[in-house]
């Protein structure tokens, strides 16, 4: 079998980005059309977009800092951006693998799968994953394929 990555959806960070356009048209829409001449300050629109792009900034680095590698007979979850964290765990170790999904994460096709595994790891956790379902298949049947050998 194929070894195969999974990281988290970008989904989120283009609709963050979307949100951060609206939300900066509206505000320099305020700042011109609403609010007096006399009282208006460049910081009204600054601090704002600084906020929401430092928002923007940590939601893209979240979902780049997770990773979930398969291979023939292992997996493998590594976290984290300075400190890395790897939890491995053999497929045959694997006993359930869920998915759960939200009424929006349903419409995106995006979804958070649970791996239960008999191994010292416990449980492991991976959210906003695109086609979670089409994945945890892929998963299981790999947890099979580890435990006829």
């Amino acid at each position: 079998m194929e070894p195969f990555t999974v990281t988290p959806t970008k989904k989120f960070a283009v609709l963050g980005a979307a949100a951060e356009g609206l939300i900066m048209v509206a505000l320099i829409g305020i700042y011109l059309f609403v609010l007096p001449a006399d009282s208006r300050s460049l910081w009204m629109v600054i601090v704002p977009f600084m906020l929401v792009g430092i928002a923007q900034a940590f939601v893209i680095l979240n979902s780049q800092s997770r990773k979930l590698t398969v291979t023939a007979d292992q997996l493998t979850l590594e976290q984290g951006i300075l400190q890395k964290n790897r939890q491995m765990i053999n497929l045959d170790k694997i006993q359930d693998v869920g998915v759960e999904q939200g009424f929006l994460e349903r419409l995106l096709n995006v979804g958070t799968i649970t791996i239960q595994s008999a191994s010292t790891v416990g449980a492991l956790r991976l959210a906003s994953i695109d086609a979670p379902t089409e994945i945890a298949n892929k998963l299981l049947a790999y947890a099979r394929q580890a435990n006829r050998k």
